[in-house]
């Protein structure tokens, strides 16, 4: 396996002179000597509500010792400022460059992609992870992405906690920095619902969203339909998906929240992830008391 491995990456590389293929030599080359530092904590794998430093096989097992993701191996001699990773880092950031960018001077490109971009590399990925009040929550970002897990325990009853993840009087509710919070369509186990935020004094941004219960295993998933803002300033929602999940385990209630995200890029970008943050994390203190509230009753 290990010999077969070694032939195809030395075939990526050959094939590197034809086709636009992304790996850096210097990447591919650190792969096949199998040198590079495993278990980065800079990267985590996502996977049923549960996050891994690096990947699921975390372990220094046998996987671990003869890992097979390309992308680590390319972050690690990045850190290294190896110039071969670096430079084609620069290369792949250069494919999601704006035409605007592209038709500045020549050596003010280079300048100011060595200036931004490669602190981006080294930076690729910033968690942020924290438990305060029997809340925890992980915020996990890239220069235009964020993640954001959150849990906590509550005495409740199901029903009334999978309603409030889906029911338009409770949505609207807990939206509370939305300026409009409106029901567009529903069904029997969805709906859509349209949110208006003014987060800035001049700006201004609509949202619709598609939701759906699923009352067997207690979940409700969502995910975007369309973003709209007023100005072109802001960075513009591309995508973003997500669900609410409700445990039962030993008597225990534990309500469970992700979101994924995607922005387009833009001088505001990182200013704009650090307020998803910090409303993130609001949020779940909020969606906590108010679980309390509505459903700690119920027997």
């Amino acid at each position: 396996m290990i010999r077969r491995k070694k032939e195809i990456l030395l075939q990526i590389i050959n094939l590197k002179k034809k086709y636009k293929i992304l790996n850096s030599k210097t990447g591919l080359k650190s792969a096949i000597r199998n040198d590079w530092k495993k278990n980065l904590r800079i990267c985590q794998v996502y996977e049923q509500g549960q996050y891994y430093n690096c990947c699921r096989e975390s372990k220094n097992g046998e996987m671990c010792k003869d890992c097979g993701y390309l992308s680590y191996a390319e972050i690690n001699q990045a850190l290294k400022l190896k110039p071969g990773a670096i430079m084609n880092a620069l290369k792949y950031s250069n494919l999601f460059t704006t035409s605007k960018i592209m038709h500045t001077k020549p050596g003010y490109n280079i300048k100011k992609f060595i200036l931004v971009l490669i602190p981006a590399i080294i930076c690729f990925t910033q968690v942020f992870a924290q438990e305060n009040d029997g809340i925890y929550s992980s915020f996990s970002q890239t220069d235009t992405s964020f993640t954001f897990y959150g849990q906590f325990n509550v005495v409740a009853e199901t029903n009334c906690l999978i309603n409030i993840c889906f029911n338009y009087k409770h949505i609207k509710a807990l939206a509370v920095d939305a300026s409009n919070v409106k029901l567009i369509e529903e069904g029997s186990n969805w709906n859509k619902i349209r949110y208006t935020y003014q987060i800035f004094p001049f700006f201004k941004n609509e949202s619709l969203w598609y939701r759906t219960i699923d009352r067997k295993n207690s979940r409700v998933d969502f995910w975007l339909i369309s973003s709209k803002n007023n100005n072109s300033v802001m960075p513009r929602i591309i995508s973003s998906s997500g669900y609410y999940k409700v445990n039962r385990h030993n008597g225990i209630i534990t309500v469970k929240y992700f979101q994924m995200c995607r922005l387009t890029s833009s001088f505001l970008t990182d200013l704009y992830l650090d307020l998803m943050k910090k409303k993130a994390i609001e949020f779940l203190h909020t969606f906590k008391d108010y679980s309390q509230k509505h459903c700690s009753n119920i027997d």
